[in-house]
C-alpha cells in the first residue's frame, strides 16, 4: 500500500480536471485583458500563459509537502501560481514601465492589498508588496499575486519580464531551479551563470542604446540599420538552429541563401507594418528563436496545417498548395517553414504560411510587371499574360525542384531579366509566342532525364547568345 500522498496527489490532479473549465475561463479573460491593455505600448512585446501541468503539479506538491499543509480541496487556494501569465518587455528598463502602468489598470485598493480593476471587476492583482522581489537566485524580478473571481476564486501569478531576463530565465529554470543532483562544482556553476547574467544585462543596455539610435535615424541611415539587423538575424538562425541540428543530427545544410529568403520575408513584414520598428523586430526574433527551437524537435517532420489555409485567389491557392507539396518532400524547404514557424510563433501558423506564400508570389509577379515597364509595356493592358507568365513560371518551378535562391533578390532579378529578353524577341501581339520562348529560360532541375527526347527538350546555351546568359544566370545555382 502507497502512503498517503500519493492518494492526496491523485485528489488533487482530479480536482485540477473537475476544474479545467473555469480554469480556461480565467485564463482566456487574462490573455484577453493583459494583451488588449499592453499591445498599442510601445515597450511590449509579447504576452503568454500557462495552466501549471500535472507533472508540475505533482513536483510542487511533494516539494513543498502540502500534505502537510492543506487539503487537496483547499490546494488551489494555496497555489498562488496555477495560472501563470507573462508580459515581456522590450528592455530591463521597460520592465518598471509595464508595472507602472498596473497602477493604472488597477486603481481601487483594498484593505488586504489587492487592487481591482474597473474593466473587468474579477481580476485583482496585490500591488502593495515591494517591487521586484528577490528571488532564490539571488536576482530581483517582476512577480505579483493575482485573483480572477469566477465560480470561485483562482490565483494566478503576473511576471514582467524584458527580453533578456526572459532568456535568463529559461536557462536558470532548466539548469539550476530544478536541478537537484548533488554536484561538487556547484558553486562554480553559480559562478558561471553569475557571469552569463552580468553579460546577458550588458547586452541588454547595448540593445536599448541601438533601439534609440534607430528611432532617431533618417530614411538612408534606417535601411543601412535594417541591413545590418538582417546580418544579425542571419547570423542567429545560424547560431539558434543550424548549429543544434548539425550537433543532434550530425547534418549540415549550406542554407545560406535560405536565410537570404527568410530575412527578406521578415523585414518585408515589418516594413510593411512599420517602417521604424526594426529593432523590435529583430528583439522579437531573438526572444522567439531561443525561447523555442521547436524545429529541433519537428525537423524532418511533415508540415500540416489543421484547419487548411485559406488562400486570397485562385492562383496564390495553386502556388500554395504546390509550395506545401515541395516542403514535405524537399529537406532544405521543410527546414526553411519550420523555422520560419518557430520565429513567429504569435501569429497563427496557417496565416504566417499563406503570408509567405503571398509575398513568394508578389515578388515574383512585380519581377515580371517591372520588365514590362521597362520594355515600355503597358501593364495594364497586358495583365492576363503577365498572369500567365507568372502562374506558368511557379507551376513548372515547383514542378522542377525550386530553390530557396529564386526568390531572393538575385533571383528575381535573373528572372526580371530573362522576361525583358523574351519581350525583345517576341511581340506581345503573340502571347503563345512570347510565352513560348519565356519557357525556355525555365529552370529544369530533374532529378533524371530519361529520354533523349527529354534531353533534347533541354535548353542549349551559348557563350554569344545574350539570351543563353540569362538562361545561365537562373540555372547556374543548381
Amino acid at each position: 500500500m502507497k502512503i498517503p500522498l500519493f492518494s492526496y496527489i491523485d485528489d488533487a490532479i482530479a480536482l485540477k480536471h473537475e476544474l479545467r473549465f473555469e480554469i480556461e475561463e480565467a485564463q482566456h479573460a487574462l490573455d484577453s485583458f493583459f494583451e488588449q491593455s499592453f499591445e498599442h505600448k510601445d515597450c511590449f512585446v509579447n504576452y503568454t500563459s500557462r495552466v501549471k501541468a500535472d507533472d508540475s503539479l505533482k513536483e510542487k506538491i511533494i516539494r513543498q509537502n502540502l500534505l502537510h499543509m492543506v487539503s487537496a480541496e483547499g490546494l488551489f487556494a494555496h497555489i498562488s501560481d496555477l495560472i501563470g501569465s507573462r508580459i515581456e518587455c522590450r528592455f530591463i528598463s521597460d520592465e518598471e514601465k509595464i508595472y507602472r502602468e498596473l497602477f493604472k489598470l488597477f486603481p481601487k485598493k483594498r484593505s488586504d492589498g489587492f487592487y481591482q480593476c474597473d474593466r473587468d471587476p474579477r481580476i485583482e492583482l496585490r500591488l502593495d508588496e515591494p517591487q521586484p522581489k528577490s528571488q532564490k537566485n539571488g536576482y530581483r524580478s517582476y512577480r505579483i499575486d493575482g485573483h480572477f473571481l469566477g465560480e470561485r476564486v483562482l490565483n494566478f501569478e503576473l511576471q514582467i519580464k524584458s527580453i533578456v531576463n526572459v532568456f535568463w530565465n529559461e536557462i536558470d529554470h532548466k539548469i539550476l531551479y530544478k536541478n537537484y543532483n548533488y554536484v561538487l562544482t556547484e558553486k562554480f556553476v553559480h559562478d558561471i551563470m553569475d557571469s552569463i547574467m552580468g553579460d546577458l544585462v550588458i547586452i541588454d543596455r547595448q540593445m536599448e542604446m541601438l533601439y534609440d539610435q534607430l528611432r532617431t535615424l533618417d530614411s538612408p541611415q534606417q535601411f543601412q540599420a535594417r541591413d545590418q539587423l538582417k546580418i544579425m538575424i542571419g547570423r542567429l538562425v545560424q547560431d539558434a538552429y543550424l548549429l543544434p541540428l548539425r550537433e543532434q543530427y550530425g547534418v549540415s545544410f549550406d542554407f545560406r541563401l535560405a536565410i537570404d529568403l527568410i530575412t527578406d520575408f521578415l523585414f518585408a513584414r515589418v516594413e510593411y507594418e512599420s517602417r521604424e520598428q526594426y529593432a523590435t523586430e529583430f528583439l522579437r526574433i531573438m526572444n522567439d528563436a531561443f525561447s523555442g527551437q521547436r524545429v529541433l524537435e519537428l525537423f524532418g517532420e511533415k508540415i500540416v496545417f489543421d484547419p487548411p489555409v485559406h488562400y486570397h485567389d485562385p492562383m496564390t491557392q495553386d502556388f500554395g498548395k504546390r509550395l506545401e507539396t515541395v516542403a514535405n518532400e524537399d529537406i532544405l524547404w521543410n527546414l526553411l517553414v519550420h523555422i520560419l514557424l518557430d520565429l513567429n510563433t504569435h501569429m497563427k501558423p496557417r496565416y504566417l504560411y499563406r503570408t509567405f506564400v503571398d509575398y513568394l508570389y508578389f515578388r515574383v509577379i512585380d519581377s515580371v510587371r517591372e520588365a514590362f515597364r521597362e520594355e515600355g509595356i503597358s501593364i495594364e493592358e497586358q495583365e492576363a499574360l503577365i498572369d500567365a507568365m507568372t502562374s506558368g513560371y511557379l507551376e513548372h518551378a515547383t514542378a522542377y525542384r525550386l530553390l530557396p535562391q529564386d526568390f531572393t533578390a538575385a533571383g528575381t532579378a535573373s528572372l526580371k531579366r530573362n522576361v525583358a529578353v523574351t519581350l525583345r524577341t517576341e511581340s506581345v501581339e503573340d502571347p503563345e509566342a512570347v510565352l513560348s520562348h519565356f519557357r525556355r529560360f525555365y529552370p529544369l532541375r530533374r532529378k533524371k532525364m530519361t529520354t533523349e527526347e527529354e534531353r533534347e527538350e533541354a535548353p542549349k546555351e551559348s557563350e554569344n547568345s545574350a539570351e543563353a546568359g540569362s538562361e545561365k544566370d537562373l540555372n547556374q545555382k543548381e
